[in-house]
Formats: C-alpha cells, sequence, structure tokens
C-alpha cells in the first residue's frame, strides 16, 4: 500500500495519521527487512569458507569469548583489529 493509500484507510477507520508518519514506519520496515538480509549473508558467507559446520563455529567463537573474558572483550578486540 502507498502512504497515501495508508492514511485514506486510517481516516475511513477514524484515525487522524500524517502521511509523514506512514513514511517513517515504512521505513523501519524496510531497514528491519535489510538487515535480517544482511545478517543472512553473513553468516552464509561464514559457512561457505571453509567449515561446513556452523554449530562447531558459533562453540569455537563461544569457548574464545569464554578465555578472552567475554563477548564484549572478544567484539573490544575484532573491532580493533578491524580500523
Amino acid at each position: 500500500m502507498t502512504a497515501k493509500e495508508v492514511v485514506q484507510d486510517l481516516a475511513r477507520r477514524g484515525i487522524k495519521v500524517a502521511d509523514t508518519l506512514v513514511y517513517f514506519v515504512k521505513g523501519k520496515m524496510k531497514g528491519r527487512r535489510g538487515r535480517r538480509k544482511k545478517a543472512r549473508q553473513m553468516v552464509a558467507n561464514v559457512a561457505a569458507m571453509g567449515n561446513g559446520d556452523p554449530v562447531a563455529t558459533v562453540l569455537k567463537v563461544k569457548a574464545l569469548a569464554s578465555q578472552l573474558g567475554g563477548l564484549k572483550k572478544l567484539k573490544a578486540l575484532v573491532d580493533a583489529l578491524s580500523e
């Protein structure tokens, strides 16, 4: 549905909504889909890079994180390496 159609439909139901709010909500929904798509692509890339078992990879990362003092510290190290 277009934003104008949404505003008209809600107006028929007695709900007054600005079209800018509809654009904002639709943008948020599209953004979530984009983030999900990006996350799925990252998982697929990691799975294709050698280790065929993503569960084993996750367990290895989790073990490494516990050795380093937690996931926050591991993330900080990865962020420092990526700069």
